[in-house]
């Protein structure tokens, strides 16, 4: 059994898509997920479950989730040192002037396309930077997220894949988290 962390795309922003997090941790107990928690109500579940199965639990998960919650959102895992590795190449760790606030993280459902990371690189131009890491898009927004001029749609567009986006003090706070699970 190992700690994975399950992060839902789209639940609960802006008061669309609402997934009561009581709820969501109910449904990963009726599908043998071990000692399930949630973080804040943006869709962070950590819970227990065998490797063998992490290769078809986010389908699982999806399908559970639009039949029983009646919300339609994909899932991405990461297992505990899937996180630890995301923490450990944070490509602006060195860098003072970027803040935890305004670093995010987004997680893919799987590794973009080659060409994406020149569609990635296409984007630079104003303050923000991405840089495109395996299967992790690491972002700065120096005047936040809301004043960038590159949307989330720009976004996935560019790199072809689905992801979901954490800000770098969720990010952390879910690692603590999941480095802390218990069975």
């Amino acid at each position: 059994m190992t700690a994975v962390v399950a992060m839902l795309r789209g639940v609960n922003v802006g008061g669309r898509n609402p997934v009561k997090m009581e709820a969501l941790r109910n449904l990963c107990t009726t599908l043998h997920l071990a000692n399930p928690r949630t973080h804040i109500q943006s869709g962070n579940l950590i819970f227990g479950a065998s490797p063998a199965h992490l290769s078809t639990l986010a389908a699982r998960l999806e399908g559970a989730i639009a039949e029983t919650l009646h919300v339609k959102s994909r899932v991405i895992l990461r297992s505990v040192s899937d996180l630890q590795g995301v923490v450990a190449r944070n490509p602006f760790s060195a860098r003072q002037d970027v803040a935890p606030d305004k670093l995010v993280v987004t997680f893919l459902h799987e590794k973009p396309p080659a060409e994406s990371r020149d569609r990635i690189a296409g984007l630079q131009g104003g303050p923000d930077e991405f840089i495109l890491d395996g299967r992790e898009l690491y972002a700065f927004f120096p005047q936040g997220i809301s004043g960038s001029q590159v949307s989330p749609a720009k976004i996935d567009r560019a790199l072809q894949t689905v992801g979901t986006a954490r800000n770098w003090n969720t990010v952390l706070k879910l690692l603590g988290l999941a480095e802390a699970w218990k069975p």
